[in-house]
Order: structure tokens, then sequence, then C-alpha cells
């Protein structure tokens, strides 16, 4: 049996882990998915040096706060709605926003809820944006692989709940061209990964942006209400918590995108 119980020809190795200072937690681990997918380790930690060790992830709702914060957005009952759907600690569904009723019973707490957001955000800060890029293959006189963006830029395009009203997009005029990365990190990974000496590669990077004041959006329908950003650079990893299999950093360029 594997873990959901379905019937297989091969062994299946699973873990049952608990505690008993937490008797109602347990965790079931299938070994080998938890190695492909780099939550359990297999080789030691490395104290690789990255760009914002500091820096903090800019996570829907936010998008909404930092709108709001640069002047772009105000607090009409839409931004609160859109807000309130992206929320990842709220206890409702989208549905029960939608609802004028309940928004209306809703709306004090949750318009306090987005005032108090945005007064402690912090414009200063290094905010980091996690997503997917494909490269080139390995470039052993460079040490590192080439990185072209797409038509989008080198930014990922920020979903939200309620695009439908508030298409938020970020722009800036930087892109990184070069992900650098030591020639024996890359051999691992590629040995792991099983794609040694292939022309593209998949890297999962934390993109570290500081939002830049200004007032403005593209005229469509919706709106696209555009987040200016200064890139400051990545650091790219294997998988895509972002957290362990770090392979290498790099910072930006000028180059200029239209919004």
């Amino acid at each position: 049996m594997n873990v959901f119980g379905e019937r297989i020809n091969e062994p299946d190795t699973v873990y049952f882990l608990s505690l008993p200072q937490y008797p109602k937690d347990s965790l079931i681990i299938d070994l080998k998915e938890a190695v492909e997918r780099g939550e359990i380790l297999t080789e030691p930690i490395r104290e690789d040096k990255t760009l914002y060790p500091e820096a903090v992830e800019l996570r829907p709702s936010d998008y909404i706060v930092a709108l709001i914060k640069i002047g772009t957005l105000t607090y009409t009952d839409e931004v609160i709605q859109v807000y309130a759907k992206n929320l990842k600690d709220r206890a409702q569904t989208s549905d029960d926003i939608d609802d004028p009723r309940e928004f209306q019973r809703q709306r004090a707490t949750l318009l306090a809820k987005l005032k108090a957001a945005v007064e402690k955000f912090d414009l200063d800060r290094v905010y980091y944006l996690r997503h997917k890029v494909i490269t080139r293959g390995y470039d052993s006189k460079r040490s590192g692989y080439a990185w072209e963006p797409g038509v989008d830029g080198p930014l990922p395009q920020p979903y939200i709940v309620g695009e439908e009203a508030i298409r938020p997009h970020f722009f800036t005029e930087k892109k990184v061209p070069f992900i650098s990365v030591p020639t024996d990190r890359a051999e691992r990974f590629e040995k792991r990964t099983d794609t040694q000496g292939m022309g593209m590669q998949a890297f999962y990077v934390k993109s570290y942006i500081r939002i830049v004041p200004g007032r403005f959006y593209v005229a469509d329908q919706p709106p696209i209400y555009i987040i200016p950003v200064n890139y400051l650079g990545l650091d790219a990893y294997e998988f895509p918590h972002c957290a362990y299999y770090h392979l290498g950093s790099s910072k930006t360029e000028e180059v200029h995108y239209c919004p």
C-alpha cells in the first residue's frame, strides 16, 4: 500500500512522525517525494551569503496596502473587499465578502485592519517575490546561467483574488541578465535534476525589490495599477520554498521596459 491506501507493485517507504509533547499532531512523510521536492535535505545546509537576508516576502494582500501607501488607491469599498479576499489568515470565504450585507457587517473591522497595515507598511524595507525562471544552459567561461526575461519583464505577474476589479503590475527598468553559480554547485544541481548539459534550466528565485512612491495606472478594462519598484537583484534556489539549496546570487542592471 502507498500513503493513500492504494495497492502498488513496488514497496513504498512512508514515515509517521510524532512527538509526546504534541500528542494531537503527527506528520506523514512520503520519503521519495519529500526528497524530490527538497523537503528533506540530502546534503549539509550551505552557509551561502544571500543578498538581503533581512528581506520580507511581499504577499497578495500587501499589494493593495502598497498601492494605498504610494497614493494610487484610496479606501473605497471595492479596495477594502479586494484586500479582505487576499488576507492569508481570514476565516471568511470570498463569497461572504461579496454579499453586500455581510460586507457591511465586517466593513469597519476590515477598514481598521487595512489602515493599520498601511500605517505599518515600510517603503524603505527590502521585500522579495518568489517565482520561477527559465535560463539558458550553463556557461562555464562565465560561471553561471544567462537569463533573458520574457515580454512581461523580469518580475512575476502579481496574482490576487479580485483582479477583475484591481489588477496590480510591477514595473522596473532593471533586470538580471546573468545568474552567477559556481561550477561545482551547478554540477551538483544538474546531476540531482538529471539535466546535465541541457540548453535550458529552471530555477526558483527570490527577487528583491524596494517600492518607489508614485501615482499612476495604465487605463484598461479593468485598470492596471502599476507598482513601481527598484529591482535590486535575486537569489536562485533549486526548489520553490527558496529556503535551502541556494545556487547563486546576482544584482540588477539597467534596462528599459514599457509598462
